[in-house]
């Protein structure tokens, strides 16, 4: 079964639980995620949430994408940016911003010990003015400095 668009309303919470289904024709680097390396939580026993956003940074080389993604959201500090905000700041539609989340989802889930977390381990999201709000979680910012990434 082929689906040609899917809608999602619900909270951020909800989203994470299903946000792999979001961007996989997009996806900016496809080739980046081995699913086969996803196996839950395993691994991740006694490392703090800083160690886990630094295995998934660490995990493969961050596409191009993500890497925008996380300068344009260090610049719009913690007001963050409305989803068309964040796209026209990155130089992207919306469309394609929707690839670059969800090959950072899949980045993500990719990675051991994040399957409960997915990509709330890097954002936080929240609805507003009828779209989504995108702002990169403190301790994320905090690495990827630390890492060079920023």
């Amino acid at each position: 079964m082929e689906l040609s668009k899917l809608d999602f309303v619900g909270t951020a919470e909800e989203f994470a639980a299903v946000e792999h289904l979001f961007g996989d024709r997009c996806a900016e680097n496809p080739e980046l995620v081995d699913v086969e390396e996803h196996n839950g939580s395993s691994g991740s026993e006694g490392k703090g949430r800083d160690d886990v956003i630094r295995d998934v940074i660490r995990r493969r080389p961050v596409p191009r994408g993500q890497r925008e993604l996380y300068e344009v959201l260090v610049k719009a500090g913690d007001g963050g940016l409305l989803k068309p905000e964040l796209a026209e700041a990155m130089g992207r539609t919306e469309r394609e911003l929707t690839g670059v989340l969800g090959a950072l989802g899949k980045r993500i889930f990719g990675t051991k010990g994040t399957s409960e977390q997915g990509i709330l381990l890097f954002l936080e999201i929240s609805a507003s003015d009828g779209t989504w709000r995108y702002r990169l979680r403190p301790e994320v910012r905090a690495v990827l400095k630390a890492e060079g990434l920023i």
